[in-house]
């Protein structure tokens, strides 16, 4: 199934999602209509069981879709609809039926956050971390006190990200109304499907640096022909296959550690991949025009988007890893990838 289900992935990104199209959608709000069409095709939860609308799928396939979504630098909500859809399947039946439905169909945009928030009474007050897309969504659950809420409404601030094709906003609570839905969900299939996305873009940013290695010449020959480059080359191929190894790896685990452990790992990869994409490419890399910095702008925004790398490491060492590294309560909306709000 995963050979097809990639195929269809890659076809979707190919005919709606070329470079131009996404980027002439960064900085944009998600198209409702294009994710719709995604959904459509039974990819915008794809783990959802059958019976509320979904495809049955398993952490595998989300982590394929991911992968392929990472590969184009698709600027669709993806990650935000499995994050919401995996907390609601830990839920209960009734939240289950209310909500899974129409986030499968991509009716319904919903929003995961966790960090800095403290439920009182049936009431929610705080702040949470930067959280994907929570600016345009519809379904606020939020992760408090142990525990996974439902709030009736959310004050909004949208955040300036160095990745233009992801938006990312935090929700504000001033005793907000909100419903217990369940426990805290596990955070290791989200982990798992962010790392599956960088490996993806990974690939995606090598496979643009040897293709100019091969057609760049200097001196009379081409640069990929030098020791050096062709070396360097060779190491990233390995930081690559490593990255998409540990993903697939944890997609089938599924447990907390495999995921902590491919979620840094693939991070570290991407970053440095995309990195040395832009120096392959020289003069040209560095512009606006060419798409190395696209990849290496998205790069360091996922790597600390669901937990600091250094924080999952340690919580390796020290013990079970939890959501957000070695903090419960989520990433801290300080660093690179945030950089002030609008």
């Amino acid at each position: 199934m995963s050979y097809d289900l990639r195929d269809l992935v890659r076809a979707f990104c190919a005919d709606t999602l070329p470079m131009p199209e996404v980027r002439r959608l960064m900085g944009a709000e998600p198209d409702p209509a294009l994710w719709r069409r995604f959904a459509a095709l039974g990819l915008a939860a794809i783990t959802v069981p059958e019976e509320y609308g979904g495809a049955g799928g398993t952490l595998a396939d989300a982590a394929v879709v991911a992968e392929e979504l990472g590969r184009a630098l698709a600027p669709l909500p993806h990650l935000p609809a499995f994050l919401a859809a995996s907390a609601l399947m830990e839920g209960d039946e009734e939240a289950r039926e209310a909500y899974l439905p129409g986030i499968v169909s991509g009716e319904l945009a919903a929003v995961l956050a966790r960090g800095g928030v403290r439920a009182d009474g049936g009431r929610l007050t705080g702040t949470t971390a930067p959280a994907p897309d929570a600016g345009t969504a519809d379904l606020f659950l939020v992760v408090a006190d142990g525990a996974l809420h439902v709030a009736e409404t959310a004050e909004r601030t949208p955040l300036t990200s160095i990745d233009g094709t992801r938006s990312l906003a935090v929700l504000t609570f001033d005793g907000t109304p909100a419903r217990r839905v369940g426990p805290a969900p596990s955070p290791a299939a989200g982990w798992t499907v962010l790392a599956a996305e960088m490996a993806g873009g990974a690939r995606a940013a090598l496979d643009m640096a040897v293709a100019y290695a091969k057609v760049r010449e200097q001196f009379g020959r081409p640069i990929g022909a030098n020791q050096a480059v062709k070396h360097l080359c060779a190491e990233l191929l390995l930081d690559v296959e490593a990255a998409a190894s540990m993903a697939a790896s944890a997609a089938r685990e599924a447990s907390p550690r495999a995921g902590a452990m491919a979620l840094a790992y693939c991070g570290d990869a991407y970053v440095r991949v995309a990195t040395e994409c832009v120096q392959i490419h020289g003069g040209i890399g560095f512009t606006w025009e060419h798409d190395a910095h696209l990849y290496y702008k998205r790069a360091h925004a996922s790597r600390a988007l669901l937990g600091d790398p250094d924080d999952l490491y340690a919580s390796l060492v020290d013990g079970a890893p939890q959501a957000g590294g070695a903090s419960a309560e989520g990433a801290s909306a300080e660093g690179g990838a945030v950089t002030s709000p609008r």
